[in-house]
C-alpha cells in the first residue's frame, strides 16, 4: 500500500470527522466496506499467486523427475510422478494431479484450492488453481563416456578415496541409461597409459621384443670412513609435490687405498603395457593403425591401472574404479589422447561407437599440472617416452601444454563433449586453470574442486548434465 493512498485514506476520515451531514456518512460507510473488501481480495490474490507458485514447482519436478527416470511406459512414468507428489500431497487443500502422454511429452496437471479469508465475507470461500509441465519422453539416443582420471602419485591415500566416491556416484548415474545404449570406459593416466600387456602384438602396438641390458665393469675406491657430518634438509618433487627429506652434509671422507671392481648385474628390459607417445605431428592425432601409424610400447617403465575400453558392463566399470592404483607423475596429453580413443570408431577400439546419434562425452580430472614432457630418449628422433620436467622448466611446461590443447581442440572437432575437473590445484598448476578451461567444451563443462565434497558435486552436476531434461513448457 503506497504513500499517496495512505494520505487519501487519511484525508476522507478526516473530513468525515467533521461533516455531520448523514448522507455523507451513509456514503462513508459503503466507501470503507468497498475500500475493507479491496483490501481482502488482495491479500487473498497474494495468497494465490504463492501457492500456485509452489504448485507449479512440485508440478516441474515431478515431470522433470519423469523424464530423467529414463522410463518410457505411461504406467511407469506415473508411478515416478505419484513418487513425487506424495512428498508434497499434504502441502495444498484439494491437491490433485493428472499424468498423460502427449506427443511424444510427459504431461502433468495439477489443482489445488486456495481457501479464502477476507473473500469468504462476501462469499467467495476458495480459488482454484491449477498449472501444466511438460518434458520429453525419454529417447534411445546412447550416450557414450570416457572417464579419464588421474591416477599420479598426487593422487594417492584421501585423494583417491575421494575421486572413487565421486566417480562411483557418476557411474551409477549412467548406468541407469544402459538399456538406451549408455557405456563407459574408464582411462587412469599418468607418466604413460597402460593398455594392457594383451595388446603386445595389436597391429596398432609396435612394442620391441623384451632384452637384458647390460652395463660394462669399473674400478672404484670403497669408502672406509665418514666424519664430520651435519644433518641438512633437500627437497625433492613427487609428481611436482615438493618434499623435504634428511641428508647428512659437509663429511670428510676417507677410502680404501685399493680399488675394486664392480660389475652391474644384468637388468631385464619388459614391456608393462605402456603406451608411449608417437612423434610430431602424430602424438596429437587419435586413429592408429597398422603401418606407419602404430603407438610404440614404452620399455621398462610401470604405468599404473589398465584401461578399459567402451563397454555397457557397469560391473566392469566399478570394478575398475573401485581398484585404482596410484603410480608416477603427470603428463596430461597422454590421458587425453587415449580418452580420444575410447570415443572413436577407428583403432585402436572400432566398437567404440554404435551409432550416428551416439552422444559423446569425455570426463577429464587432473589434480595437476604437466610434471612431464616428451623427450629423445636415444638421441635417434624417437620421443616415446617422457621425462620428468624440472620445476623451473617453464619451456617443456609449455610445450606440454601446447599439446595438451592441441588434442583438445581435436576432440571437440570430432564431436566430443569435454568436461574438464581440475582437484586441488595448487598455484599455478595448468595456469591457473586457465588450461582447462580452454580444453573444456564451454565455460559451463569446465569445474574446479577444492575438497571431496565440491569433487563429489562436479561429477553429480556432470551426471545431471549428460542426462540432461529440460521441461517442455
Amino acid at each position: 500500500m503506497n504513500t499517496a493512498f495512505l494520505n487519501h485514506l487519511f484525508s476522507a476520515a478526516t473530513d468525515y470527522k467533521r461533516n455531520k451531514d448523514g448522507n455523507f456518512a451513509v456514503t462513508m460507510a459503503i466507501g470503507t466496506t468497498v475500500l475493507v473488501a479491496a483490501i481482502g481480495a488482495a491479500v487473498d490474490i497474494g495468497g494465490v499467486t504463492s501457492e500456485k507458485a509452489r504448485l507449479q514447482n512440485i508440478t516441474d519436478s515431478a515431470v522433470l523427475a519423469a523424464s530423467a527416470s529414463g522410463e518410457t511406459k505411461l504406467v511407469d512414468i506415473k508411478g515416478v510422478v505419484d513418487d513425487v507428489m506424495a512428498i508434497h500431497q499434504d502441502e495444498l487443500r484439494g491437491f490433485s494431479y493428472k499424468t498423460s502422454i502427449v506427443d511424444e511429452t510427459i504431461e502433468v496437471n495439477s489443482s489445488a484450492v486456495h481457501e479464502t479469508a477476507f473473500m469468504a465475507m462476501f462469499g467467495r470461500k476458495s480459488i482454484p488453481i491449477s498449472t501444466r509441465a511438460g518434458a520429453p519422453v525419454p529417447t534411445d539416443v546412447p550416450v557414450h563416456i570416457s572417464l579419464v582420471v588421474d591416477t599420479t602419485d598426487s593422487m594417492a591415500g584421501e585423494n583417491l578415496d575421494s575421486l572413487q566416491e565421486a566417480a562411483g556416484a557418476l557411474i551409477k548415474t549412467i548406468e541407469k541409461a544402459k538399456d538406451a545404449g549408455a557405456k563407459m570406459a574408464v582411462v587412469p593416466f599418468g607418466n604413460y597409459v597402460n593398455v594392457g600387456d594383451g595388446n603386445r602384438n595389436a597391429a596398432w602396438m609396435d612394442v620391441p621384443a623384451d632384452y637384458t641390458q647390460t652395463s660394462a665393469c669399473f674400478m672404484y675406491k670403497p669408502v672406509k670412513s665418514r666424519t664430520g657430518c651435519t644433518d641438512g634438509t633437500r627437497t625433492r618433487y613427487n609428481d611436482g609435490v615438493p618434499e623435504d627429506y634428511s641428508v647428512q652434509e659437509g663429511c670428510v671422507i676417507e677410502y680404501e687405498d685399493e680399488e675394486v671392481e664392480y660389475c652391474p648385474p644384468p637388468r631385464d628390459v619388459q614391456w608393462n603395457g605402456c603406451a608411449g607417445s608417437r612423434n610430431e605431428p602424430l602424438n596429437i592425432t587419435a586413429p592408429a593403425a597398422s603401418g606407419s601409424t602404430e603407438i610404440p610400447g614404452a620399455m621398462g617403465v610401470s604405468c599404473g591401472s589398465e584401461i578399459l575400453p567402451m563397454t555397457d558392463n557397469f560391473d566392469d566399470v566399478s570394478d575398475t574404479v573401485d581398484g585404482l592404483t596410484t603410480r608416477g607423475d603427470t603428463y596430461l596429453p597422454t590421458g587425453l589422447i587415449w580418452g580420444w580413443r575410447t570415443l572413436t570408431p577407428t583403432a585402436p577400439f572400432p566398437s567404440a561407437v554404435t551409432s550416428e546419434k551416439t552422444i559423446r562425452a569425455m570426463v577429464f580430472m587432473t589434480d595437476g599440472g604437466n610434471t612431464m614432457g616428451q623427450y629423445d630418449k636415444e638421441g635417434t628422433g624417437d620421443e616415446a617416452y617422457h621425462r620428468t620436467l624440472a620445476p623451473d622448466d617453464d619451456a617443456g611446461n609449455e610445450k606440454a601444454i601446447e599439446r595438451m590443447l592441441a588434442i583438445c581442440d581435436g576432440i571437440k572437432a570430432d564431436g566430443i563433449t569435454i568436461y574438464t575437473v581440475g582437484y586441488k590445484l595448487p598455484a599455478g598448476a595448468v595456469g591457473d586453470n586457465s588450461a582447462l578451461e580452454t580444453c573444456a567444451s564451454s565455460g559451463s563443462t569446465a569445474f574446479e574442486a577444492d575438497n571431496a565434497k565440491e569433487l563429489k558435486d562436479a561429477f553429480g552436476d556432470i551426471g545431471k548434465s549428460l542426462a540432461t531434461v529440460r521441461l517442455s513448457y
